[in-house]
């Protein structure tokens, strides 16, 4: 019996052991993910699943995929009442309302109601480590070169705004003993992603003219939805809080991207510079009038020089797999223009834009 003890025990610290080399996510019994019927958190609870994770799957939309809560993140009852049936022991907090979104109280509500809610849930339901998506648009629009974490914020969209504030329910949250971290991404890309970046593949698919503002000698610094979930990851295995930027460490100027992508497409496409101030101030003006919902900001930070240190990020063993260029080709490959099966007002959905597809028509 003592020889039966002894082996029953070395297995079970072998598997542990095993288990531990998986990454502390993996060691859970239950892995929560807002925002599962999104791309970033559709990607990683795909991910997740994969690795063997019992993963709780939760998103406002319908069920799609592995979703099994349908639960909408403003319901701050809703959201104490799922997390303690469920009792996850870490949650990866992807949901948000987009900038394509006008009603800026409904922005607000979502995103910071939404993130303090799952904040207080994880503190009552002594969650062990937090995940939080947040955005590089938090940041000044100073067009300074690799800014680090402690660069000046100053979001100027009411997207960027609410997650600045969401930002602080997580600083708060760390000083009330919870284990927070934040990724401040740049946009993602990879197969599935829509918004604007449905118009740039159908404007290259199409070999038109694909639109420039400025000369492209800016950089525009993008990352794979592959190169966020091992971030996520990483961030699952560490202990450290706070902010972490999230990028492609390797980033070529704008011209130089569009260049690459059109020439790998081989259909014709060819870059197009439009002179930057003129047509900023006429996008800003349409937006106003609910022409096209591209965002001011977003605009006026495709012509300048948009960068970001992930030096932090690497220090936890984090290392992209994708540069800049790649991620877009990647995303132009999976391209499928008659995609429609995304759910709405998410990063897998084209933006409708009326304009935007009278502009690739004529270019």
């Amino acid at each position: 019996m003592g020889c039966v003890i002894l082996w029953w025990n070395a297995r079970r610290v072998a598997d542990r052991e095993a288990r531990r080399a998986m990454g502390v996510w993996a060691l859970t019994t239950r892995v929560l993910v807002t925002g599962a019927a999104g791309f970033i958190g559709g990607a990683w609870a795909r991910h997740a699943t994969a690795r063997g994770a019992d993963l709780v799957a939760v998103d406002r939309a319908g069920p799609v995929g592995a979703l099994t809560h349908i639960v909408d993140l403003r319901d701050a009852r809703a959201v104490a009442s799922l997390f303690a049936r469920t009792r996850p022991e870490v949650v990866v907090h992807a949901a948000a309302m987009l900038p394509v979104a006008r009603d800026d109280r409904a922005v607000w509500a979502s995103n910071v109601g939404g993130t303090r809610a799952v904040l207080d849930a994880c503190r009552a339901c002594g969650v062990r480590r937090v995940v939080f998506l947040s955005t590089s648009t938090v940041y000044a629009l100073d067009g300074a070169p690799w800014r680090d974490e402690s660069a000046p914020l100053d979001p100027r969209s009411p997207y960027g705004r609410s997650k600045r504030e969401a930002e602080r329910a997580c600083e708060a949250a760390v000083d009330a003993g919870l284990s927070v971290a934040w990724l401040r991404l740049v946009p993602v890309i990879g197969p599935g992603r829509g918004g604007l970046f449905h118009h740039l593949c159908a404007w290259v698919r199409e070999g038109r003219r694909v639109p420039m503002l400025g000369d492209g000698s800016n950089r525009v610094q993008l990352v794979h939805v592959d190169d966020v979930c091992a971030a996520i990851d990483a961030l699952l295995d560490a202990r450290e809080t706070g902010a972490f930027n999230c990028g492609a460490s390797s980033v070529a100027s704008v011209r130089d991207e569009l260049t690459t992508l059109c020439d790998t497409a081989g259909r014709g496409a060819r870059v197009m510079a439009l002179p930057a101030a003129p047509v900023e101030r006429a996008l800003v003006a349409m937006h106003r009038l609910g022409v096209t919902p591209t965002h001011p900001w977003m605009v006026c930070a495709a012509s300048r020089e948009m960068t970001f240190s992930v030096a932090r990020l690497a220090a936890l063993g984090w290392s992209p797999r994708y540069r800049s260029a790649e991620a877009l080709v990647d995303t132009y490959r999976a391209f499928d223009p008659a995609r429609r099966d995304a759910p709405e007002g998410t990063h897998r959905a084209p933006w409708p834009s009326a304009l935007l597809d009278l502009l690739r028509r004529a270019s």
